[in-house]
């Protein structure tokens, strides 16, 4: 396992350490069941760059243990579908969270977790994009109930925008400040008028 991986994907001694600290059980992956499925799923589906599934492997060495049948090609054809984006568009989304795909040592059940909060969050008229859709996929049943009741909240205030998260809400407008050393016309006119009233 651990010369495939420094052959296959050019890994260095201090990849695979952190992979093997952060994931022991990557150890234990077959190389013919396991790992050149994965890769090659990752790299023809996707279209992963060399870099980018060396990074992704680093980040989150948890990926190399999930089925491609069972979760890769179903979580990700949803997350295609669902925020209607092509290969690049879920490459991107899912590189810049694999844990999208699953958290720890299991794999992200796409029909118990992720298909019913998206339908709840279209429920509540909340237009899922690429943010709200990482709420759906990593936040644990706690945490997402919380948001969900939180984007419920901002919407019937109508503090906040379908799909935009409730701390980021409308900023107060602020004026613009003024530059030291440049003077209005109104400071002009104030000035003026106060210097004639004097005389």
């Amino acid at each position: 396992t651990i010369a495939f991986l420094e052959e296959g994907l050019g890994l260095r001694f201090e990849h695979l350490r952190k992979m093997v600290m952060s994931h022991p059980q990557v150890l234990s992956c077959s190389v013919e069941e396991n790992l050149k499925p994965t890769i090659a799923f990752l790299e023809e589906e996707l279209e992963l760059s060399p870099g980018e599934l060396r990074k992704m492997v680093i980040s989150h060495p948890q990926v190399l243990s999930y089925s491609v049948e069972a979760n890769l090609k179903p979580t990700t054809a949803f997350y295609t579908n669902a925020l209607s984006l092509d290969t690049r568009g879920v490459a991107e989304f899912i590189c810049s969270n694999p844990a999208c795909l699953g958290r720890y040592i299991y794999p992200i059940s796409l029909t118990k977790t992720i298909e019913p909060r998206y339908a709840r969050v279209l429920e509540a008229g909340i237009e899922v994009n690429r943010t709200v859709m990482m709420h759906v996929a990593i936040k644990t049943a706690v945490k997402f109930d919380e948001w969900l009741e939180k984007m419920k909240r901002a919407l019937q205030q109508g503090t906040s925008r379908p799909g935009q998260a409730p701390d980021r809400l409308q900023k107060r407008e602020r004026k613009p400040r003024r530059k030291r050393g440049v003077v209005s016309d109104g400071d002009l006119m104030d000035r003026h008028g106060s210097s004639e009233g004097r005389l």
